[in-house]
C-alpha cells in the first residue's frame, strides 16, 4: 500500500469521528483524570460506537489516538499530550521556547513547519497545564478534538455536561498556529503563546502497517457512509431468556449522490432471528435510512449477550452491549413498587424501604446507602485528598450494575485502557423499575444518600440533607446528568442477584 493510500485511510477515520457530530464530545473530565476524576475517554472507540443513544466521550489526545488505532490497528507510544511529545516517534521537529523569540524568528520557524508537514502528522504544545494535540489533514486545516475555547465542558457547579451541537471534533485553519489572533478562542492554539513551553511535529505514519481489514473494508463501501447501531435495551437495561431484542442499524449518506446499502445481520449465539438476516436500500444524497433486526435470547451464558454480527457494504458496525439478568414482568415490578411505596409512606428512608420490599422476595441488601456503597468501593489517600475506587465488579453477587458507577471523587486507572470500566453517562432509558441510585458526598460517605426508580420517577432523597420526594420528566433527566457532578455514585439492581 502506498503513503497516499496509508493517509487516505487514516484521514477516513478522522472524518468517520467528524461526521458523528454531536454524538462525539470534548471530555472536560478526561482533562481532570490526573486528580480526583474516573475518565471517560475511550481512546480505542470506532467513530461507530457513537450514536444517539450513546455519547462518545474523548480529548484530544485520545482522539488522535483513536484515529491511528481504527485505521491500522496501530497503538501510538502513549496518549496523554505531554507524554506523546517524548515517546511517539518519529519527531520530525521540536522547540522549546524561551519567549524571547523576535517576530521574526517566529515567521521563519512557521515557514520551515509549513514546508515540513505532510498529512497525517501530529502537531502538540504543551503549557497551560496540559498542552493541546492535532491531526493535520493536509492544505490548510488540521483537525482535532477540542472544547474550542469553552471554560470547560463539564459544568461542576451546575452539574451537567455543556455539550454543543457541533460536537468535539473540529476542522480548523492552520493559520490559527503560527499567528497571534485577538479572538481568543481562534488564537487559543497558537504555538508561540505566553503559556506554550514546547511544541512538536510527529509522524507517526511513517511507522505503521497495513490498515486493517475492516479499514479496507470502510474504504471500499462506507467511506461515505456514517453508521450506527442502537438496541431496545441500551446502557444498564438487562434482558433474560425469552425477552426480544431490537438492533436498529442507522446510516446517513454524505455522498452527493443515491448510494446503495446492503446490511448483513447475523444473530448472536443463544439467539433466534425473527427477521431478515439481511437489508438492501438506497438511500438519497444526504438522507439518512435505517434497518431493524429483531432477536430472541433462547439462552444467557455470562454478564452479556454476544454481540450479533452486523455488516454495512462488508463494514463490520460494532453493536452496543447488552447486559444480561433476569428481568421482572411487569406484575412483578408493579407489586415491587407499591410494596416500596408503601414502606416510605409509614416513614422509612428509601434504602430501607426497598431492603424491607426485596427481604419479602428472598433478595437481602443492606439498608442503609453508607453499608451499601462502602461495599462497592475503597477509600484510599491521594494527593487531592481522600478518594474512592471501585473494587472488583460482580454484579451477580454485589447486584451493582456492571460499569454504572463514577463521580469526582473516584478514580479508576483501568478505564483508561477499558472503555467498559464504566459508563459514560446515564439515561433514563437505562434504568429499570426497581433500581436504587445511591449517593455520596465524601470519602467517608457520611454524606450518603438514596433514591428508588419506580419505572417513571425517582423516590427518595436527592442529597445528603434533604428529605423524601418525588422526581419526574426534566427534572429526574437533571439528576441523572448532576450524578457525574457528585463525590460517587452506584446503580444497585438487587435483581441481578436472584
Amino acid at each position: 500500500m502506498t503513503q497516499q493510500e496509508k493517509t487516505d485511510a487514516l484521514l477516513a477515520v478522522a472524518k468517520a469521528f467528524y461526521d458523528r457530530g454531536p454524538c462525539v464530545q470534548y471530555d472536560q473530565l478526561s482533562m481532570d483524570r490526573l486528580l480526583r476524576v474516573t475518565p471517560r475517554r475511550r481512546r480505542m472507540a470506532a467513530p461507530e460506537d457513537a450514536t444517539r443513544q450513546s455519547t462518545l466521550f474523548l480529548d484530544c489526545s485520545s482522539f488522535v489516538w483513536a484515529a491511528y488505532y481504527n485505521a491500522f490497528g496501530y497503538a501510538l507510544e502513549a496518549d496523554l499530550s505531554w507524554e506523546m511529545i517524548d515517546m511517539v516517534k518519529p519527531r520530525v521537529f521540536y522547540y522549546e521556547l524561551t519567549h524571547r523569540e523576535t517576530e521574526e524568528e517566529r515567521a521563519r520557524m512557521a515557514e520551515v513547519i509549513r514546508e515540513l508537514l505532510c498529512p497525517g502528522d501530529v502537531i502538540i504544545f504543551e503549557g497551560g497545564g496540559n498542552g493541546h494535540v492535532m491531526l493535520y489533514q493536509g492544505g490548510e486545516s488540521y483537525i482535532n478534538c477540542t472544547q474550542a475555547g469553552r471554560a470547560g465542558s463539564y459544568d461542576y457547579v451546575a452539574r451537567r455536561d455543556t455539550c454543543p451541537e457541533h460536537g468535539g471534533i473540529r476542522i480548523e485553519d492552520i493559520a490559527h498556529l503560527f499567528a497571534p489572533c485577538a479572538d481568543k478562542q481562534l488564537g487559543r492554539n497558537y504555538l508561540f503563546g505566553e503559556k506554550v513551553k514546547r511544541f512538536c511535529v510527529l509522524r507517526p505514519l511513517a511507522r505503521v502497517g497495513e490498515p486493517t481489514e475492516n479499514m479496507r473494508a470502510r474504504l471500499a463501501g462506507c467511506r461515505e457512509l456514517a453508521c450506527g447501531v442502537e438496541t431496545s435495551h441500551p446502557g444498564g437495561r438487562t434482558v433474560g431468556v425469552g425477552c426480544i431484542v431490537e438492533y436498529t442499524v442507522h446510516m446517513r449518506n454524505l455522498c452527493r449522490t443515491e448510494t446503495d446499502a446492503t446490511v448483513e445481520f447475523a444473530a448472536p449465539q443463544g439467539c433466534t432471528l425473527l427477521s431478515a438476516e439481511h437489508a438492501c436500500l438506497s438511500i438519497p444524497r444526504a438522507a439518512a435510512a435505517e434497518a431493524r433486526f429483531r432477536i430472541q435470547v433462547e439462552k444467557t451464558a455470562g454478564l452479556w449477550l454476544a454481540p450479533p454480527l452486523v455488516r454495512v457494504n462488508g463494514f463490520k458496525v460494532a453493536s452496543p452491549r447488552v447486559l444480561c439478568g433476569h428481568t421482572p414482568s411487569a406484575a412483578e415490578s408493579a407489586c415491587l413498587v407499591a410494596d416500596v411505596k408503601a414502606h416510605l409512606g409509614a416513614g422509612m428512608g428509601a434504602m430501607e424501604a426497598a431492603a424491607e420490599a426485596y427481604r419479602a422476595r428472598g433478595i437481602s441488601i443492606p439498608a442503609d446507602v453508607e453499608t451499601a456503597l462502602a461495599s462497592l468501593f475503597y477509600r484510599h489517600d491521594s494527593a487531592a485528598g481522600d478518594v474512592l475506587s471501585r473494587k472488583p465488579q460482580a454484579p451477580a453477587q454485589d447486584m451493582a450494575v456492571y460499569s454504572y458507577f463514577g463521580g469526582y471523587g473516584v478514580i479508576t486507572p483501568e478505564a483508561a485502557c477499558n472503555g467498559g470500566v464504566r459508563a459514560t453517562g446515564v439515561r433514563r432509558a437505562e434504568l429499570q423499575a426497581g433500581d436504587l441510585v445511591l449517593c455520596g458526598d465524601d470519602a467517608c460517605l457520611r454524606g450518603a444518600y438514596a433514591c428508588f426508580f419506580t419505572g417513571e420517577a425517582l423516590v427518595g432523597t436527592f442529597g445528603a440533607d434533604e428529605g423524601i420526594r418525588t422526581a419526574m420528566g426534566a427534572e429526574l433527566d437533571a439528576f441523572l446528568e448532576s450524578l457525574f457532578g457528585r463525590f460517587c455514585f452506584a446503580l444497585l439492581r438487587p435483581y441481578l442477584a436472584d
